[in-house]
């Protein structure tokens, strides 16, 4: 049977079942591909709806973990509180809902006075749970993933799992290409369960698109544009294919139709990935350029439009790079650089300096090549430790230290060790001897940093 997207969050409901009935777990993660992290979303949503199937009530937590955990038990009290607030949309109205639903039988309002901590702040949702006469399942306070916070709740978890008390669970969400949570059950109780879902949601959705627009309305300018992509898309499984150029003329043609800036732009940026696909690299940077003069008159008044100027970019640079003009490639790297540091998107900072460091090293500019590695390191450190010891971050610390044993002295080596060590752990040395961590090679013929004329 074709993937469906109900058949994918049916999944889900699946993996929920086996862990619903166990009663000993406090914190449940679940382990996402990128692709399913927002159907994962959307399954809690819906079980934080009147439509949830299971008997568990979900509550949702939006505070973000500042890195101070009594901040974030004010945070937390904070938005509890406001749920009892009065709100001009009835349908957010969480007290007129659980009234509604029959669920809470006495009157309650949460204790202002009491200090904001976190174990008042359990007590206070055990004190609302009691309030629900008849009612004995348990609260789930689910705290959606944020990828690029600077502060990982992996820490914060760790800590409180072992004083969440009977009556409360936590859940979240982790990247299972990326993990950043390390979660370790002290107490050997089961304290930790992972959800795991084997979904094929690129597949689903593009079965759904197909089948929404298989037999679409020709007066539906939007459908006609998601099929356009289809067809483009498709084109792009043969090397200079003749028909991509066609393919994409049409694309842009609905996209003038539908006349959005998100559709041009984003029209525009799906143009130069399909010739960046099939190796028309002239084409693919001319489309690039048109996304990228237009996302940048949008992007500073509305940040979405960035994502699509710096996919853009890294195109530009990449093909500049493939074309050997490495000066005009170095341009778009810092221009990346200095647009992610402004928006603070601090892993695509680190991945402009790593770039152009390669680059000054393929022209034998060793010196410029460390110091654009150091500045990827000094970059990278505003992400939180575990995203660091989880990412291109060690590639980056190895090379340097490559590098760095070339062109510098070992006094300069021996602090970038420390330093090292203060952005990765104590065990920054094993970390990077890691299997795929020694084996870093630019793309050059050569071995790297190899000075031998």
């Amino acid at each position: 049977m074709a993937a469906s997207v109900a058949q994918e969050f049916y999944k889900l409901r699946e993996e929920w079942h086996k862990i619903d009935k166990i009663d000993s777990w406090k914190i449940a993660v679940w382990e996402a591909e990128y692709p399913d992290v927002d159907i994962i979303d959307k399954f809690m949503e819906v079980e934080r709806s009147p439509i949830g199937i299971f008997d568990d009530i979900f509550f949702r937590f939006e505070s973000i973990y500042p890195g101070d955990d009594k901040a974030f038990a004010a945070m937390l009290w904070q938005e509890y509180l406001e749920w009892f607030e009065p709100v001009a949309h009835p349908e957010k109205d969480i007290l007129q809902a659980l009234l509604d639903a029959g669920l809470l039988t006495e009157a309650y309002k949460p204790a202002e006075q009491l200090e904001q901590n976190l174990s008042n702040l359990w007590q206070e949702l055990l004190r609302l749970r009691a309030a629900m006469a008849g009612f004995n399942a348990r609260f789930v306070l689910y705290f959606p993933i944020v990828p690029y916070n600077n502060y990982h709740i992996s820490d914060w978890f760790q800590k409180v799992m072992q004083t969440v008390p009977e009556g409360l669970r936590l859940v979240t969400m982790d990247f299972a290409r990326d993990k950043r949570l390390n979660l370790y059950d002290e107490k050997k109780k089961g304290s930790i369960v992972y959800l795991r879902p084997v979904l094929d949601m690129p597949a689903a959705i593009n079965n759904e698109m197909k089948k929404s627009s298989s037999n679409y309305n020709t007066m539906d300018v939007h459908a006609r544009y998601r099929q356009q992509i289809i067809v483009l898309m498709e084109t792009t499984t043969v090397l200079k294919n003749p028909k991509t150029g066609s393919e994409v003329k049409k694309l842009l043609q609905i996209a003038q139709e539908i006349g959005t800036p998100n559709a041009i732009i984003g029209s525009l940026l799906i143009a130069s990935q399909a010739n960046y696909a099939i190796n028309q690299l002239s084409e693919s940077n001319a489309y690039a350029d048109r996304a990228i003069d237009l996302a940048e008159e949008k992007m500073d008044t509305d940040p979405n439009y960035y994502h699509m100027w710096k996919t853009c970019v890294m195109i530009k640079a990449a093909v500049f790079t493939m074309n050997k003009a490495y000066k005009e490639a170095l341009v778009q790297y810092e221009k990346l650089a200095t647009k992610a540091s402004a928006f603070q998107d601090v892993y695509y900072a680190m991945e402009a300096r790593r770039l152009a460091a390669l680059i000054y090293y393929e022209r034998k500019d060793y010196n410029l090549a460390f110091e654009y590695l150091l500045l990827a390191l000094l970059a990278g450190a505003y992400m939180d430790i575990e995203m660091r010891r989880n990412s291109l971050y060690i590639h980056v610390a190895y090379l340097a230290l490559e590098l760095g044993a070339a062109v510098r002295p070992k006094p300069v080596l021996e602090e970038l060790k420390l330093q090292i060590e203060e952005w990765l752990g104590a065990d920054w040395e094993t970390l990077l001897q890691q299997e795929g961590v020694a084996a870093i090679k630019t793309k050059s013929k050569k071995p790297l940093f190899n000075f031998k004329n």
